[in-house]
């Protein structure tokens, strides 16, 4: 494959990964039940990673004045509370076997 094909496959791969990132940000932000499930399967499938949310939340975040009807705080909460579903207690320790 040359270069200029590298380059575009690469460029396309990077557009769709932001573009799934927004999308599960506007979800997340709508908060309606269908979208957060489609958020959760989005995350069950490694489209998006709890990291990716947070950073690409980071970037818009600066610009959510422009939308009045984008409250920045329940936003931000609502994007914490669906990644802390994420988050996996410890397993207990398994008995000693001694």
């Amino acid at each position: 494959m040359r270069d200029i094909e590298r380059d575009t496959v690469r460029e396309i791969a990077t557009r769709a990964r932001i573009e799934l990132l927004l999308r599960a940000l506007a979800k997340i932000e709508r908060g309606h039940v269908r979208d957060l499930n489609d958020v959760r399967a989005m995350l069950d499938a490694g489209l998006v990673t709890p990291d990716s949310l947070h950073t690409m939340y980071e970037q818009a975040a600066a610009d959510l004045y422009r939308y009045p009807a984008a409250d920045p705080v329940s936003y931000r909460a609502a994007l914490d509370a669906l990644l802390a579903e994420r988050v996996t207690p410890p397993r207990p320790a398994a008995p000693d076997s001694h």
